[in-house]
């Protein structure tokens, strides 16, 4: 039975050389339990007209060694600002992604399951239309609500914008196309049933994974990488969080 895992993230590149992070360690524990990850993501560096790798090629595959899992670097559209440039470079990466994954597939075969994150919604959209060419299933996870946050956060787009209404259109088709949503934070589906849309996306393919912390490495930093503070060890001294003031 083939256990390939496609995690696809635009923003995975920074993970290769942290050596941490979200999909990296689920990267680990899926190696661990017979599972073979793969995780694409742009070679564009965030809001850096820098790359990580230099190539002039689609995609450069790089293993993380301690991991023992491929990193596929896709070529994207460079940007250092937040504005068009960036949005620019969110559908260059939708439209290299694709291209990308489907002519490893030819040469290599597909994955058993696609695992897309957003932060941006085109990834999701990526990630279910692979899936469908495929005949696997794609599990969504939401890191973001789109167009939720920008509505929150702008003061000129309201709920009723129509390129907005438009994008919530976006939102629900993903949801509704997806065969299991993750979300990061808690109350997911209380959201989708605010909008009205329970009907159609039933809760028992909604679940909560949030960040969390990798238990392994969290304990092994706690024990190489000991800071010894004569304030903090000193019992007579009052010690204040930013929590208590």
């Amino acid at each position: 039975m083939d256990k390939t895992v496609w995690i696809l993230n635009h923003y995975a590149g920074e993970t290769f050389f942290d050596k941490g992070g979200r999909h990296y360690s689920i990267a680990k524990y899926l190696k661990r339990i017979g599972f073979e990850p793969m995780i694409f993501c742009s070679n564009a560096m965030h809001g850096r007209k820098e790359t990580y790798i230099k190539s002039d090629s689609l995609f450069t595959i790089r293993v993380a060694e301690e991991i023992q899992t491929p990193y596929v670097f896709v070529k994207n559209r460079l940007y250092d600002t937040n504005g068009k440039d960036r949005i620019i470079n969110m559908v260059d990466f939708y439209y290299n992604l694709i291209r990308t994954c489907r002519l490893y597939a030819k040469k290599n075969g597909a994955p058993a399951l696609i695992y897309a994150s957003s932060v941006h919604p085109l990834t999701l959209v990526a990630g279910i239309k692979l899936a469908k060419r495929f005949g696997i299933k794609c599990v969504s996870e939401v890191r973001d609500l789109w167009p939720e946050s920008i509505v929150e956060y702008s003061d000129k787009l309201s709920k009723n914008n129509p390129i907005i209404r438009l994008f919530y259109q976006g939102e629900k088709w993903i949801y509704k196309n997806s065969n299991a949503i993750v979300f990061t934070f808690e109350g997911g589906y209380d959201y989708i049933k605010e909008k009205g849309w329970a009907t159609e996306i039933p809760e028992s393919k909604v679940f909560y994974i949030n960040n969390g912390v990798d238990i392994e490495s969290f304990n092994y930093n706690k024990e190489n990488y000991c800071i010894v503070d004569e304030d903090l060890e000193n019992e007579k001294k009052l010690t204040l969080s930013i929590q208590d003031l």
